[in-house]
């Protein structure tokens, strides 16, 4: 017997696609929080020099967490754009508060001593 892969047809293939929708809003909406949740920690940031080293580490990890979020919100935004065409999200306030923020803490990190730079590929999907 041949071993055959089948290709969904394109009527399935539609249904499923509609299906990810709602599934791909909700994630992008959490990544939206989390960005979020990102900037307000980086705006209320105020380094204690008592617990300044675990400062820096949480800034790090802050730092790398929030790219790897980044990088999927924009994935999905991608691929929610690519399945709905007229319906094109919007990120760009999503994004100008991410660099912000993301900026604002690359410099915390750099002026106290620990240039951070996060490794690549972090968050496999």
């Amino acid at each position: 017997m041949l071993n055959r892969r089948f290709s969904p047809s394109p009527r399935k293939s539609d249904e499923l696609e509609e299906n990810q929708v709602p599934l791909i809003k909700t994630r992008i909406a959490v990544c939206q929080s989390e960005l979020d949740e990102f900037s307000k920690y980086v705006n209320e940031l105020e380094i204690q020099e008592s617990t300044r080293s675990a400062q820096l580490q949480e800034m790090s990890l802050w730092s790398t967490y929030a790219e790897g979020v980044w990088n999927v919100y924009f994935d999905l935004n991608v691929k929610l754009a690519e399945m709905c065409p007229d319906n094109r999200p919007d990120i760009d306030a999503v994004r100008d508060a991410y660099f912000v923020a993301a900026s604002r803490l690359q410099y915390k990190l750099k002026i106290n001593g620990k240039e951070h730079k996060p490794p690549r590929n972090l968050v496999a999907q």
